[in-house]
């Protein structure tokens, strides 16, 4: 009866918090979360490496001196006087034409390069160039594989490549991952992922577990205890939150009179010494942070559903806010 009581009386208090803490941030001891803002969408890199060339959307390997690249081949470049046909390298000239007659003198001339055959002139055979295999008329290409080409990564000079394709580069102390620009951790403190905990070592990284584990507990704990409470048809009133900052002084000092008031109930709910903890907390918060974690410490102690303490968890500021 007293924890129903109790978690009736804080509910407006809590809301207000989760309505002002995304507006409000400055320094907190033991943990902040990184600072983020949308890059917008990315695209596909219009460029390859420099030891690449980009072929048909794609970037192979180039072609040694003398060979053209088509797909994965590497094929001879025709020599002068033939065309490319593929993998043959026809000549450049008709293999026959028609004859100049001289009626007067009842004779036929072919142009340079023909066999005279009458009213028709032949192509004359030639020699092929030399190291070229096949015919005078078809020579083969030589060829030779230059592997798969690559997708292009280069991207233009204002923007970067992350996971495959390019965005406009982060603001000075932003790193990018994706379309999301992610701040960095304050000196002296431990990357937790997307937040910071101060210290460095295994000192940081033990702080990061424990702020993280609070906070995966704290989900689930929570879920758990809703669906308990749906389970036995239990209801919860809806609040609304309070519409102006001037409402959180008098907020806190009708939860300091309310934790006066009910201190011996309090003490027997929750032991004297965590009692003494959270009032201290609450004394000597001064930030809209650290006056909601001490809030939500105190509901979360006396809240059946667990949903403060799960707040309380995440009840942080962002990094930039930070003085280490």
């Amino acid at each position: 009866m007293f924890k129903r009581f109790m978690l009736t009386a804080l509910a407006p208090l809590l809301a207000m918090m989760m309505v002002i803490l995304p507006l409000t941030a400055l320094a907190g001891p033991d943990f902040c979360w990184k600072a983020s803002y949308g890059r917008g969408v990315g695209t596909i890199p219009p460029s390859c490496n420099s030891d690449r060339a980009k072929e048909v959307g794609m970037c192979y390997t180039p072609c040694k001196e003398g060979y053209q690249g088509a797909v994965t081949m590497c094929l001879r470049t025709c020599p002068p006087g033939y065309v490319n046909t593929g993998l043959f390298c026809h000549i450049d000239k008709a293999l026959l034409v028609p004859a100049s007659v001289n009626v007067c003198a009842a004779s036929t001339s072919c142009p340079s390069g023909y066999t005279n055959a009458g009213l028709i002139c032949g192509l004359t055979p030639v020699s092929k160039p030399s190291g070229w295999n096949g015919t005078y008329l078809d020579l083969i290409r030589d060829t030779y594989d230059r592997g798969i080409g690559l997708a292009p990564s280069v991207c233009d000079s204002d923007k970067e490549n992350s996971s495959g394709l390019c965005y406009p580069r982060c603001k000075p102390n932003f790193s990018g991952i994706g379309p999301v620009c992610w701040g960095t951790c304050p000196a002296g403190w431990t990357d937790c992922g997307a937040g910071c905990a101060p210290g460095t070592g295994n000192g940081g990284v033990g702080k990061c577990a424990a702020v993280i584990g609070n906070q995966v507990w704290g989900v689930v704990s929570a879920a758990k205890d809703i669906a308990k409470l749906v389970s036995t048809l239990g209801v919860s009133a809806a609040t609304k939150p309070a519409e102006n900052s001037g409402a959180l002084a008098k907020a806190v000092a009708d939860l300091k009179k309310l934790m006066e008031q009910y201190k011996a109930q309090m003490q027997a709910t929750m032991g004297a010494a965590t009692y003494a903890s959270a009032s201290a907390q609450l004394a000597d918060a001064v930030t809209p942070e650290e006056i909601a974690q001490a809030s939500m410490r105190i509901a979360g102690l006396v809240d059946p559903t667990g949903l403060a303490t799960m707040a309380s968890n995440f009840t942080y500021p962002t990094c930039d806010k930070v003085t280490p």
